[in-house]
């Protein structure tokens, strides 16, 4: 055969191989970080095998180049001869893709299990705080996206009947995360019909106004409150995160701002021993930020309005420059309108999938949302 075109069957043969190498690579890399902590040992050695397989036609690609280019042999005795790294990369390709759904199905299937497993504790949580276990109230709140207002009133009734700072906290510091407050994403608590990514509610949904200036005083009226920086750390990344961007409603905020804010500065600057660390600093900052920001900063508030149907959980508006306006309440039944403020840019993929549940909009005219769609994973 014509040398150009065992050359040319050579290269397209590795082209095949590197591009299947690559794509391989880049799925395992997004499989591997959305499994990351939960795959098993089976679904890790299926991975595995799927970029075993997918490197093989490269060296092979490169083995019967060499063959042809500089062994006496040639290609003699070669399966295929120069076709072979063609057909090598569409076998491996197809081996490839066997292994990888095959461990992703045997991950879809061990999510299954583990979210049945999740929502049997989590109903075996519920009936016992109901039928009395109040100590467990604060957990169930903490971890239930869909908790109620008698939840967090039972939360409420458990941390005011302990009379002790470190007990207290030992309730309320259930809802403290890796960044500050713990948060749900607004869909898994029915405010949103798209898992947004970059917005996200405090788990904390009822009795917010309350529960800020408790847990701030009682983190204060500790015996060892602000004696570290890591401790300074914390406080910082939680006033981050007290912001109605972050799914406080305004009256909690204007509490926080009144009643907390001047005792806790009150406090730093008490800590002339620390007045040179960064930490502090950076908390100086949020408490700065506080008192500068602005309304605007805040979100716009919501427009009046006479009459909504029944099960409305916020307004939306949608202004000339195509800016969506959301005042949604704090939780699909409880709340006031604009408890929780999103707005979305036109750009945004978000602003699309809004407008999908919302249905046509006319500019500058207030529209009721409607109830979401429980997610599978939430439902009962």
């Amino acid at each position: 055969m014509d040398t150009a075109w065992v050359v040319l069957g050579i290269l397209a043969g590795l082209a095949l191989g590197v591009a299947l190498l690559f794509g391989v690579v880049v799925t395992l890399g997004f499989s591997g970080e959305a499994h990351r902590h939960r795959a098993t040992r089976l679904h890790a050695a299926l991975l595995r095998g799927t970029l075993f397989v997918a490197i093989v036609p490269v060296p092979l690609s490169l083995w019967v180049g060499w063959r042809y280019v500089f062994s006496e042999r040639g290609l003699e005795g070669v399966p295929l001869t120069w076709g072979l790294p063609m057909a090598a990369s569409v076998g491996c390709a197809a081996v490839a893709a066997l292994f990888f759904f095959a461990g992703e199905w045997l991950a879809g299937r061990e999510s299954e299990k583990r979210l049945e497993a999740e929502r049997r504790a989590l109903a075996a949580l519920r009936a016992a705080v109901v039928q009395g276990a109040r100590e467990k109230a604060c957990l169930l709140v903490a971890i239930d996206p869909r908790a109620t207002a008698d939840d967090m009133r039972r939360c409420r009734e458990h941390v005011d009947s302990l009379s002790e700072p470190t007990r207290r906290w030992s309730e309320l510091s259930r809802f403290l995360g890796d960044s500050g407050f713990r948060s749900w994403n607004p869909r898994q608590v029915g405010l949103s019909p798209v898992w947004d990514w970059n917005r996200s509610v405090v788990v904390v949904r009822h009795e917010q106004a309350w529960f800020l200036q408790v847990f701030y005083e009682t983190w204060l009226a500790r015996p060892d409150a602000l004696q570290s920086s890591d401790e300074l750390e914390q406080l910082s990344a939680c006033l981050r995160t007290s912001t109605r961007r972050h799914g406080w409603s305004v009256s909690a905020v204007e509490v926080l701002m009144s009643q907390v804010l001047p005792e806790l500065l009150w406090k730093l600057e008490a800590r002339g021993d620390l007045s040179q660390s960064e930490a502090l600093a950076r908390v100086r900052e949020q408490l700065a930020a506080f008192r500068t920001r602005s309304a605007e900063e805040e979100g716009p508030p919501p427009p009046s309005v006479t009459e909504v149907p029944e099960g409305t959980i916020g307004l939306a508006e949608i202004r000339a420059d195509g800016v969506l306006r959301l005042w949604l309440r704090s939780t699909p039944d409880a709340g006031a309108f604009g408890d929780v403020y999103l707005e979305y840019q036109p750009f945004e993929a978000e602003h699309r999938q809004w407008m999908g549940h919302l249905g046509s909009m006319t500019q500058g005219v207030v529209k009721p949302v409607p109830p979401m769609k429980v997610p599978r994973s939430l439902a009962a």
